[in-house]
């Protein structure tokens, strides 16, 4: 996806910055725009193609959910969110927490199922732990690692 590539090279016009505030905007060979902020160590990315479709990503110390994140879907309780992200009905979040990877996937795995989500699959994976859950037209994925949850939601 040109989008994609867009966002990679957006992202590395960033690294030349220090903490400030700014915005730069870089044009893709197509005319997809993908227009990039900072203000302190936080980081916006929004990536519009030609044909109108938006993207959007956020990371860094102090990030919102992006916008019309669902609320059965449960967060983590203490954890942070450090990056976020939304392209047409999908949406990305990723977590930190300090606590165990067999504690965070106990509650997910109580909470999904309280909230009428269907878990169709479940995993340890090495020293991480994964779930799929359908609910609806709506698929979720969560994925857990050491200090890491990453919930990606999808609607069908």
């Amino acid at each position: 996806m040109r989008l994609a590539a867009l966002l990679g090279l957006a992202l590395l016009s960033i690294t030349a910055w220090g903490c400030g505030g700014k915005t730069t905007t870089v044009t893709g060979p197509d005319g997809e725009k993908a227009t990039v902020s900072q203000q302190g160590d936080n980081v916006e990315v929004t990536v519009r193609g030609k044909d109108g479709e938006k993207a959007t990503y956020s990371s860094g110390r102090s990030v919102a959910l992006p916008e019309g994140f669902p609320k059965d879907v449960p967060l983590y309780p203490g954890a942070k969110v450090t990056m976020s992200g939304k392209q047409g009905e999908g949406m990305m979040v990723m977590l930190t927490s300090g606590d165990d990877v067999q504690k965070i996937a106990g509650f997910y795995e109580g909470k999904l199922k309280e909230n009428g989500w269907e878990i169709e699959t479940s995993a340890n994976i090495g020293e991480g732990s994964m779930f799929a859950a359908k609910k609806e037209k709506r698929h979720l994925s969560v994925g857990i690692n050491p200090g890491q949850i990453t919930l990606v939601v999808n609607e069908q």
